[in-house]
């Protein structure tokens, strides 16, 4: 038996902004040091605060972790282009249909069509849902 603790996990804020006056967005990076074997971090916590309160509203959004066949325990990038595309095309055909959220869908739709692209690539090669790193020109940051 051991007398360690566990360890808390890491945060580093990625997202702070005033979204109107006395209302601010944060969003923050959870890193939990027990599993820094991914290459991505798995929760972000979103949080909002309005006037009157005193502290944020937090949100947990949990990431999908290892093959979705062994077990589904979060959510794909491509759920939450998918949640923010439809807002934004919501917004498209109503009275706040600007070109700056006609731009920012473009963006995002393009964005969608690279995942589908590359899912569509793993499965033809036998890879998806495997943890097989990418290779390739493509393949750096």
């Amino acid at each position: 038996m051991t007398d360690e603790t566990p360890q808390k996990p890491q945060e580093t804020e990625i997202f702070r902004r005033v979204i109107s006056p006395g209302v601010a967005a944060r969003v923050v990076r959870t890193a939990h040091p027990a599993n820094e074997r991914l290459p991505a971090p798995r929760e972000y916590a979103m949080a909002i605060a309005a006037p009157g309160h005193d502290a944020f509203i937090w949100k947990l959004i949990r990431f999908q972790e290892g093959p979705i066949h062994e077990e589904i325990n979060g959510v794909h990038n491509e759920q939450l282009l998918a949640v923010v595309i439809d807002r934004l095309r919501a917004w498209q055909v109503s009275e706040f249909a600007c070109g700056e959220n006609a731009a920012a869908l473009a963006c995002l739709e393009e964005a969608m069509a690279h995942l589908e692209q590359r899912t569509e690539r793993r499965r033809a090669a036998g890879t998806l849902d495997q943890p097989i790193p990418e290779t390739g020109p493509s393949s750096g940051p």
